[in-house]
């Protein structure tokens, strides 16, 4: 039985959540054994994409397959919500096949973070149906650190349609206001598609990006092909999220800061930056709805409306 009811902003109750592996395999097992489980007391049923359980190399099939079970969870109507199993590096592959005409005749949710901000961009850039960053079932719903907190956030930003993430913790790297649509996740996300026809077009973005991993000077390398491609043109704000493991090791010695690489690449921009919010790979998984029109001002509390 359904314990939690919960309720999309579009009035459609989440009882059947399919559940996709468009990326890497699964092999965090016990991860995804508490995922399911968490997940189970939140709907009636879980459905699985016919990849979810298999590994080809560091994978679950060919392209065609993977973008095949989202295909077949969107065009199924008794699925009500998407929700991938992990990240990885290979949603890239799966965009050209998927049917976006089909898709956006199917509205619903679909979720994940990190590498599935491939597939988010498309899918939100092709129908602007409802995307949400920031949860998936493996270092989401079935990671043990502020996993209460976090889902908590989640199934808030699936029931309402506005900004629920606190920033007290925040810094504010450069002050200002700024009013636009959020769109963002994984930074390498973000920069592969920057410029294609799979990236956003909306013209007033509140870009929000994190990575894991990358070195400041391979940060630096990546704000300015963002910067070169344009994007930041269209950028009134700008989030950034938890920086997991983002050492400099090449240039140790001879490396400005990230904030002043930052500031370096944002420079002739006029729009607020702010740094540390609550979301990324670490311990806070906090949610960010696609396409949510919110109003950044650093002169007061809270920073965003």
């Amino acid at each position: 039985m359904n314990q939690k009811k919960i309720i999309d902003t579009n009035g459609r109750t989440i009882s059947k959540i399919g559940i996709v592996a468009p990326s890497f395999f699964v092999e965090k097992h016990n991860n995804f054994i508490n995922g399911i489980k968490e997940l189970k007391s939140y709907c009636d049923a879980i459905v699985y994409g016919k990849t979810v359980n298999n590994r080809v190399y560091n994978t679950t099939g060919t392209a065609k397959e993977r973008a095949e079970d989202i295909n077949s969870m969107f065009s199924d109507p008794d699925i009500d919500m998407i929700i991938a199993s992990d990240g990885g590096c290979r949603a890239i592959e799966v965009l050209e096949y998927l049917d976006y005409e089909m898709i956006e005749k199917n509205s619903k949710i679909i979720c994940g973070f990190s590498d599935i901000t491939h597939i988010l961009l498309a899918i939100y850039a092709k129908t602007s149906n409802r995307v949400i960053h920031g949860m998936d079932v493996i270092n989401g719903f079935g990671e043990g650190l502020y996993i209460k907190q976090n889902i908590d956030l989640f199934w808030k930003n699936v029931e309402t349609d506005q900004w629920n993430m606190g920033l007290s913790k925040a810094k504010i790297l450069k002050e200002g206001s700024g009013c636009g649509v959020t769109i963002g996740g994984w930074l390498n996300a973000i920069v592969n598609l920057s410029g294609t026809e799979y990236f956003p077009k909306d013209n007033k973005i509140i870009l929000f990006w994190e990575t894991i991993d990358e070195e400041p000077n391979r940060i630096n390398m990546m704000l300015q092909a963002l910067r070169l491609s344009n994007l930041l043109n269209r950028v009134e704000g700008m989030i950034i999220g938890e920086l997991t493991n983002c050492v400099e090791k090449e240039y140790y010695d001879c490396i400005p800061t990230i904030e002043d690489i930052i500031l370096k690449a944002c420079d002739g921009y006029d729009f607020p930056i702010i740094m540390n919010a609550p979301f990324g790979h670490k311990e806070h998984k906090g949610t960010i709805p696609y396409g949510l029109k919110v109003i950044i001002n650093t002169k007061r509390i809270p920073l965003i409306s």
